[in-house]
């Protein structure tokens, strides 16, 4: 009781900071969430802080919801439909989103080379750690190339899953790529990264734990995934011009990558990533 009281006590007293509108519309809003902020409340989750989605909805005074969602731990664009009269309209832009294009960034494990050389089609093959099995990669060009492994969901069942990938840049031993799911699946872009033996920085679930205690003695947050879904693109539907949304790399990950993995910062400021 006394536990459950303390909590109460943390959520109604916890500071609420208002989060970026990335862009606004009529049906829609997109805004930039930050790590650690939890998309939603959770049965499972014990932290006592407000959710984005009641961050949002006492921002623009108004009911929303979740057209998708990213982990606590990962940053950038969330899509919310802000008419909720109703559901037709959130499904309209689930599918939309799901038509369209996501981009993330992913900052990983290693300096580059082997995922450069799938990208460019010296390697054509990737090995799945403790699988003993060996897949084909397709290179798509421009330093791109595409993973099409099945993964298991939450209920374990196994459902197609395919990411094009692309190494934006490098450093000594930490590496930035781009990354364009395809498919929806839960923790795809970390499963497959993890199978490419380039498991993102910060993941306890799929990562390293020797090279997460590395990182975090070097800056990287606790609570932080090296993961930010940066750009989204939603085709025109029915007349409606096309949702488009941008959302700039946080601090907390700019000024790692300032001192371990400068290109990406130089690459962001040239091409307003």
């Amino acid at each position: 009781m006394y536990l459950f009281i303390t909590l109460l006590f943390l959520v109604i007293n916890a500071p609420v900071f208002p989060v970026q509108i990335l862009s606004q519309g009529s049906r829609y809003v997109i805004v930039n969430k930050p790590a650690p902020l939890v998309c939603h409340p959770s049965e499972y989750d014990t932290c006592p802080e407000v959710p984005l989605l009641k961050i949002v909805r006492d921002q623009i005074d108004g009911r929303v919801n979740l057209v998708h969602r990213i982990d606590r731990g990962t940053s950038g664009c969330v899509l919310l439909c802000t008419d909720t009269t109703n559901s037709s309209f959130t499904s309209n832009l689930q599918r939309r989103l799901s038509e369209g294009q996501k981009t993330y960034l992913a900052w990983c494990r290693g300096n580059g080379d082997y995922l450069k050389k799938l990208g460019n089609g010296e390697e054509t093959k990737y090995k799945l750690p403790g699988e003993g099995g060996i897949e084909n990669v397709e290179t798509l060009g421009d330093g791109w190339f595409r993973v099409d492994r099945a993964i298991k969901n939450e209920r374990g069942s196994l459902r197609d899953a395919i990411t094009d990938f692309r190494v934006l840049a490098a450093g000594v031993d930490n590496v930035v790529v781009e990354c364009r799911p395809h498919t929806g699946r839960w923790h795809q872009i970390r499963k497959h990264l993890s199978a490419l033996s380039s498991p993102i920085l910060g993941d306890v679930t799929h990562g390293n734990s020797k090279t997460n205690r590395m990182w975090r003695e070097r800056g990287l947050p606790v609570h932080r995934i090296g993961l930010h879904l940066q750009r989204i693109n939603l085709p025109t539907d029915e007349g409606s011009p096309p949702i488009l949304a941008h959302a700039p790399v946080p601090p907390d990950l700019t000024e790692l990558w300032r001192e371990h993995c400068p290109e990406a910062v130089d690459i962001i400021i040239k091409h307003n990533k």
